[in-house]
């Protein structure tokens, strides 16, 4: 299992078939069906699972999971030489798999087979197979592998879609090499992201009992459909806490395809960087509800930063919602690069459609954080400080190097600061860019713009990293 020792961070989406069947039902090769699209079995889709345990999953789905043992065999050892102190010449790992459909394609972790050449797939019937890699993705930690078989049990593949918080789910595996494991719990949350991961994939989250050996393996809905690829658990002592984390099968069968097809996967990025809302903020921006991802900085060189600007809030993605900038990864991670998508955007008070061509995804957290800070000493000698009346705070000119970063002319930096100031919820450190209409060039500008305007979001460089604040109009006059 890949462990977390980090915290989790906001940054900041294919089947369904019934639980009851029939002989005549056309069965489907998961890999076959586009995963933009949801299969349904003839059945009613709106019917409830009204189990009462989990005594049939493992019935029902054990046949289409698998142990998956990888070696690192050493070829030029000769048994013939027998050497004590010799190194062992097989190291192994060891996790779960899923087959997705009767050609022998098994969807498993990158981490279970990395730094192998042998891969040992065990099939609940006790069939052994060696496994071939198809092809392996490191961001998503998906591997694609395939194995000669006949009489394979596909899985069923649930909707992601309508999963909800507190359901209940189980989780189907080899935890420390005991085969075919079933353990249960509910889905804690979902679209999660992890901090410095750079699949931005929206996890599952759940509390069944994850462990080493699980990674692979599907995490079911109660009818017996996979939703997710267990992945990661979040530990600092290397066991299962309670919480782990699945990759939603839209996502895998989106890779698994692209593994299948072409060997590698392509995404696709907005360039974009974007945050969530409070209403206090949203308001200010003229909304009545803090829905939508709201953008923080635009990547130049391809084109969007002509389309797309700060202060935009996406508020739609192909006609599907965008609550919050959580709903983005999921989207996004099913589109390839070179495909367009609308956008319905909020701008001035104001929706507007958009038409964007996606980019191939590059690195969205390229700061120049240690070239910042290196200079950052050197700007503190010898700098005016400019102050505001009635306001508290002490001015400066901010490094250019965090403004050139940006792409941005105007700004001041807060030296010093009183009570006043951080009640309006500014902070040492704080470079102000804009608020509302007015850019701040001098310190004039600032006490104009807080006197001149009311409920105005306000534009700010934090921590080397854009931010927006909402200001009421405190200082206004006639406040």
């Amino acid at each position: 299992m890949k462990f977390q020792y980090l915290f989790l961070s906001l940054l900041g989406a294919l089947l369904i078939s019934s639980c009851s069947e029939s002989n005549s039902e056309k069965e489907h090769s998961v890999l076959d069906i586009n995963s933009k699209n949801i299969v349904s079995s003839k059945s009613d889709n709106t019917k409830k699972s009204v189990y009462s345990d989990f005594t049939y999953l493992l019935e029902k789905v054990g046949p289409s999971v698998v142990s998956v043992d990888s070696y690192y065999v050493n070829k030029f050892r000769e048994d013939i030489f027998e050497d004590e102190d010799a190194p062992n010449s097989e190291e192994s790992n060891g996790g779960s798999g899923i087959i997705l459909d009767k050609d022998g394609y098994i969807i498993t972790n990158v981490h279970v087979i990395e730094g192998s050449n042998a891969i040992k797939v065990t099939l609940m019937d006790k069939r052994v197979f060696m496994a071939k890699v198809v092809g392996i993705d490191s961001i998503s930690d998906l591997a694609l592998l395939k194995i000669e078989a006949d009489n394979l049990v596909p899985i069923k593949v649930g909707d992601v879609k309508k999963v909800k918080v507190g359901q209940w789910v189980a989780a189907l595996g080899a935890p420390f090499g005991f085969q075919f494991s079933l353990t249960s719990g509910i889905v804690s949350a979902k679209k999660r992201t992890i901090q410095d991961d750079p699949s931005y994939i929206p996890f599952l989250q759940t509390d069944a009992a994850i462990n080493q050996g699980n990674s692979g393996g599907p995490l079911l809905n109660l009818d017996g459909e996979v939703i997710g690829v267990n992945s990661q658990i979040y530990s600092r002592s290397g066991g299962f806490v309670g919480i782990a984390f699945a990759i939603p099968i839209d996502i895998v069968i989106n890779v698994a395809n692209q593994l299948k097809t072409t060997g590698k996967v392509e995404r696709g990025q907005l360039g974009v960087k974007v945050d969530g809302m409070s209403y206090e903020l949203a308001k200010t921006f003229g909304r009545n509800n803090s829905d939508g991802a709201l953008i923080l900085d635009v990547l130049d060189g391809n084109g969007i930063e002509e389309k797309l600007q700060v202060g935009d809030i996406i508020l739609a993605v192909n006609g599907e919602t965008i609550k919050g900038p959580e709903d983005l990864p999921g989207i996004l991670n099913l589109i390839k690069p070179g495909e367009e998508i609308e956008l319905y955007i909020w701008r001035e008070e104001h929706g507007l459609k958009v038409t964007i061509t996606l980019q191939p995804r590059g690195d969205l957290n390229k700061i120049k954080g240690d070239i910042i800070k290196s200079n950052e000493k050197n700007n503190l000698k010898n700098t005016e400080i400019y102050a505001i009346e009635g306001l508290d705070v002490g001015l400066k000119k901010p490094n250019q190097d965090i403004l050139s970063y940006y792409k941005l002319d105007s700004g001041l930096q807060i030296a010093s600061i009183g009570n006043k100031a951080e009640s309006l919820g500014f902070a040492l450190g704080d470079i102000i860019v804009r608020v509302g209409a007015y850019d701040i060039k001098n310190a004039d500008d600032l006490e104009v713009a807080l006197r001149n305007q009311k409920n105005v979001p306000i534009f700010l460089i934090r921590n080397y990293k854009p931010i927006f604040i909402p200001y009421a109009g405190e200082l206004a006059e006639g406040s």
